[in-house]
């Protein structure tokens, strides 16, 4: 038996078959396992195939996305634009984004990264796909982050500084501006440069100390700025790592605050300087008891603050006449004025009299809260009785006095009018005498007759009528009218020169009287 056979080297094969079963088994744990959504299309965007995770980020099973075409789930893909955008594929892969829909209707943020592939010598498109939703979501967060941190480090009010070992090795522009420098001007300068000297050692020993126990230090001090003024700032500080010097430190200007601090701490150190004045009482009533009383106060009516704190002002006074009329006076001022001050009279403790110049001003009139200031002028009430004393023991002897000029006055007044009458009676005596004198000769030499003795009656009462009419004159003129009326000055000035005119001619002056002859009448005494 004869037989013809053909001999086959099969090992290529045998191997190319292995080779093509073991890809088979990768790309099917590809499909299977790979946590990218993958889809191989054919052109005009029908699925050959898609992996499990493909249909599951698009809530499908694998055999309903066999019925789909790419445009069903991407959202930025229209059925028109299918085959351009598909045809334009090459096979350098492409990086992009996009939006899918999901079966529900939901839409997630899709990053595809595609490229053509060529299966039985067709031109098929392969895409992996990846959700991006969360990344997205945390890569815009994280942006944002960003940008409020770029916001918050250009703060045009708050200053931020990284510094090691008290060198600054960089500061925004807001705390380059605080201190008066110009951009990059702070880089690489010491705090010592920059920090007030007094404040520089205490602010240093305190300030690392506690980063060095806590990491974080918060404090106030002075900073010199680049020209030479003063600026407050207010820092918070944090260690960047704990084996380091390095610091990380944001910077509030509080100058305004700080200066508003030390003045507020000035007025509050004079005020408590003034409450504690020896010669000022101060005292805070309510309903007329002590609500708050200085030590002075306490110490002008003889007791402690202790003693008085809470007690009735009734204390004071010496009955309660007195406490309810100073009481209805006073608040009853407060009430209409809102302040009221007064003088009064206390009894202290011990039962001794002192007098205190009181001033209060109200704080609520319905409360009968009040605000009262007291000086002790039991010194001066002393001094003015005193005074008084003195004054009306002068009033007394000056009233004396007053009586004995007075009467010299008159007796003055008098000496001069009778001076005056003297002067006007001189000439008229002398004629009457020399008349009188006349009457024995008249005799003796046998001339006394009818005649002789009718002339000299008539020039002798004619002389007596002048000196009489003289005293009237004198009288009438020294004696004031009681109701004015209206009389002729040129008679009050004929008058009064007739009173003088005899004084005047022994001092050899004579008066030259020019009066109009119409009347000058004047309303008047």
């Amino acid at each position: 038996s004869e037989a013809i056979g053909v001999i086959v080297d099969i090992s290529n094969a045998k191997s190319l078959t292995e080779t093509l079963r073991n890809e088979r088994r990768r790309y099917k744990t590809i499909m299977k396992y790979s946590s990218d959504g993958i889809f191989i299309m054919k052109l005009d965007g029908s699925l050959v195939e898609c992996s499990e995770q493909a249909a599951k980020m698009l809530g499908y099973t694998k055999e309903e996305m066999a019925t789909l075409r790419v445009y069903d789930w991407d959202v930025m893909i229209s059925p028109e634009q299918i085959n351009s955008l598909i045809s334009s594929i090459s096979e350098s892969p492409i990086t992009l984004e996009t939006k899918h829909k999901r079966k529900d209707g939901t839409v997630y943020d899709a990053q595809i990264t595609t490229t053509a592939i060529w299966i039985d010598e067709y031109k098929h498109i392969y895409a992996a796909v990846r959700d991006i939703t969360e990344a997205k979501a945390s890569k815009l967060k994280l942006q944002k982050l960003i940008e409020e941190q770029t916001a918050m480090l250009n703060a045009k009010s708050i200053g931020f500084v990284h510094a090691s070992n008290r060198v600054y090795l960089w500061a925004n522009e807001a705390l380059e501006k605080m201190l008066g420098y110009g951009a990059g001007e702070l880089q690489g300068r010491s705090a010592k440069d920059v920090m007030h000297p007094d404040d520089y050692e205490e602010y240093g020993r305190i300030g690392y100390g506690e980063l060095q126990n806590t990491g974080t230090f918060m404090g106030e001090a002075r900073y010199i700025k680049k020209d030479g003024s003063v600026v407050w700032l207010m820092t918070n500080m944090s260690l960047l790592r704990p084996d380091s010097t390095d610091i990380i430190g944001a910077a509030f200007d509080v100058t305004e605050k700080k200066l508003a601090e030390l003045e507020l701490k000035k007025l509050y150190e004079e005020q408590q300087a003034i409450l504690k004045a020896k010669t000022t009482g101060f005292a805070h009533l309510k309903n007329r008891s002590f609500f708050w009383i200085n030590e002075t106060m306490a110490s002008m009516l003889g007791y402690t603050q202790e003693e008085l704190q809470g007690q009735s002002t009734r204390v004071m006074y010496d009955n309660d006449e007195e406490y309810e009329k100073y009481g209805w006076e006073g608040y009853t001022e407060l009430e209409k004025k809102g302040t009221f001050t007064k003088e009064i009279k206390c009894r202290k403790k011990d039962g001794s009299v002192m007098w205190m110049l009181l001033a209060m001003t109200t704080v609520d009139a319905a409360s009968r809260e009040a605000i009262g200031i007291a000086i002790d002028i039991t010194r001066q009430k002393q001094l003015e009785d005193n005074l008084s004393m003195l004054v009306d023991e002068e009033v007394a002897k000056n009233r004396d006095k007053d009586m004995i000029l007075q009467r010299q006055s008159r007796l003055a007044s008098m000496g001069e009018m009778i001076s005056n009458i003297a002067h006007q009676w001189r000439q008229p005596l002398n004629a009457l005498a020399m008349r009188v004198q006349d009457v024995p000769l008249a005799v003796q030499f046998d001339e006394m007759n009818l005649d002789y003795a009718t002339n000299f009656k008539t020039e002798s009462m004619e002389l007596i009528r002048y000196m009489s009419q003289t005293i009237d004159d004198f009288r009438n003129f020294f004696k004031p009218d009681k109701e004015k009326k209206e009389f002729d000055l040129r008679d009050s000035i004929k008058k009064a020169n007739a009173i003088v005119k005899d004084a005047m001619k022994s001092s050899y002056i004579d008066i030259l009287l020019e009066l109009p002859e119409e009347e000058l009448n004047i309303f008047g005494y």
